[in-house]
């Protein structure tokens, strides 16, 4: 026997979520394509000497913390500041992770920053492809195919464990 499910609900269920998958799990996948782009060229990019002007933890609101690391370099007498560890940096709920992050680049420390030579704001202290930089696309290929298979699979599971009833 099927149960019956509302025209609204079959609406949110078939339509609404599939579609909230496919739209969070695309922009997911093109910013980490993005980030990953960078992080692929960047080790082609010039670097220049920086200081580290800041190094501190970054609490994000959540259980998560950052190292919130800042630098101060030139390029061709221009005075740049950055943030970026390397593409890919995330929250982390482990705070080994975090704190030899600050070990590595405490306040005042000498350090090498890699700069896109197009933009020298775009600019980074670990160049390349790191683990933390699949993350993104992955997540967001994830999300896309949940949304995709959702949007395939939903309605015929309605249509075939519920009947519609009409709620006009």
């Amino acid at each position: 026997m099927k149960s019956q499910m509302s025209k609204r609900v079959k609406f949110l269920a078939a339509r609404v979520m599939p579609l909230f998958f496919i739209i969070s799990g695309s922009g997911t996948l093109l910013v980490g394509i993005w980030m990953f782009y960078n992080a692929a060229i960047s080790i082609n990019w010039p670097h220049t000497n920086a200081k580290i002007i800041h190094s501190d933890l970054g609490l994000d609101g959540t259980a998560g913390q950052s190292a919130d690391i800042r630098y101060e370099f030139e390029v061709n007498g221009e005075t740049y500041t950055g943030n970026r560890v390397g593409y890919g940096d995330y929250v982390s709920s482990d705070s080994m992770h975090v704190i030899n992050i600050l070990k590595k680049y405490p306040k005042g420390k000498d350090v090498t920053v890699y700069y896109n030579p197009d933009n020298p704001k775009n600019n980074l202290l670990e160049p390349g492809i790191k683990l933390q930089t699949w993350f993104l696309p992955v997540f967001g290929i994830i999300f896309l195919g949940i949304g995709i298979l959702q949007l395939i699979f939903v309605p015929k599971l309605i249509r075939k464990f519920y009947t519609i009833k009409d709620t006009t």
